[in-house]
C-alpha cells in the first residue's frame, strides 16, 4: 500500500526537466538533439530521409505539404525567396519573389500559365534580349492539316509586332495602324512585312508600305501597290 501511494504522489505531481545538449553518434553536440549520421522519420513505406554524406533530403513515397500561401525557402529577413501562392485568383502558382516581395518568375499548376520578369536565356546564361536562344534552331510548327475554322491570331487591331499565327500558317513582321493584320484578313500560307501592309490571299506575299496582295498567290511589293 505505501508504495502505491508513493507512486501515485510522483505521477500527480508536474514534472520539470531541464537537460542539457543530447548527442547521437557524437559526444559534442552542438545543438539540443545533434544527431550525425542518416537519419530516417517515418512509416515503413512513407517516410523522410536524410543522407548525411551528399546532404540529400528525400520524401519516400510522401510530399512536402504547404497548407496555406506562405515561404518554401527564404534568403534573409527580406521578402524574396520561393513561396507557394494559394490564395485566391492564383490558385495553385509557385513563385520567386524579389526583396519587395513582386514575383520575378512564376509558374502556375492549375492553368500552366508562367511569367519571367526579365530576359530568358536558352543555352546561354547570358542573355541580351527578352528571349535569347544561343547557338540552337528554333521551331515553330503549325498543324499538320490546318483547322477549317481557325482560332483568332493572339493579337489584333494597331500595333507593331513579329507574329506567327499557327493556325493559317502564315507571318507577318513589321507593324499595322488598323486591322489588317486580324483574321479576317490573313490569307493562308501567306506573308506580309513592313507597315500597313496586307495580304488577304492564300499564298500571297505583301511587302512593303500599304501594299495589298489580295488573291491567292498574289504578291504586292512597293508603296501601296496593289495585286486584286
Amino acid at each position: 500500500m505505501k508504495k502505491k501511494l508513493f507512486f501515485l504522489f510522483v505521477f500527480s505531481m508536474p514534472v520539470f526537466i531541464n537537460a542539457q545538449n543530447v548527442g547521437i553518434n557524437t559526444n559534442n553536440p552542438q545543438a539540443s538533439l545533434d544527431v550525425r549520421g542518416n537519419q530516417r522519420f517515418g512509416g515503413a513505406t512513407q517516410y523522410l530521409s536524410y543522407d548525411s554524406l551528399s546532404g540529400k533530403v528525400e520524401w519516400k513515397n510522401s510530399y512536402l505539404y504547404v497548407p496555406v500561401t506562405q515561404a518554401l525557402m527564404k534568403h534573409s529577413a527580406a521578402a524574396d525567396g520561393l513561396f507557394y501562392n494559394n490564395s485566391g485568383g492564383v490558385n495553385g502558382q509557385l513563385e520567386y519573389r524579389n526583396e519587395l516581395g513582386n514575383p520575378v518568375f512564376f509558374t502556375n499548376f492549375t492553368n500552366g500559365n508562367g511569367y519571367f520578369r526579365n530576359r530568358l536565356g536558352i543555352s546561354t546564361i547570358n542573355p541580351l534580349a527578352a528571349l535569347h536562344v544561343a547557338d540552337s534552331s528554333v521551331l515553330f510548327a503549325a498543324p499538320s492539316a490546318l483547322p477549317s475554322s481557325p482560332n483568332g491570331p493572339p493579337v489584333s487591331n494597331a500595333g507593331n509586332r513579329m507574329l506567327w499565327y499557327s493556325q493559317k500558317a502564315a507571318f507577318r513582321t513589321g507593324g499595322t495602324s488598323s486591322t489588317a493584320w486580324d483574321k479576317d484578313s490573313i490569307g493562308i500560307y501567306s506573308f506580309a512585312s513592313g507597315f500597313d501592309t496586307k495580304a488577304t490571299g492564300t499564298y500571297a506575299t505583301a511587302s512593303g508600305y500599304g501594299a495589298k496582295a489580295m488573291q491567292g498567290y498574289s504578291t504586292a511589293m512597293g508603296f501601296f501597290s496593289a495585286a486584286l
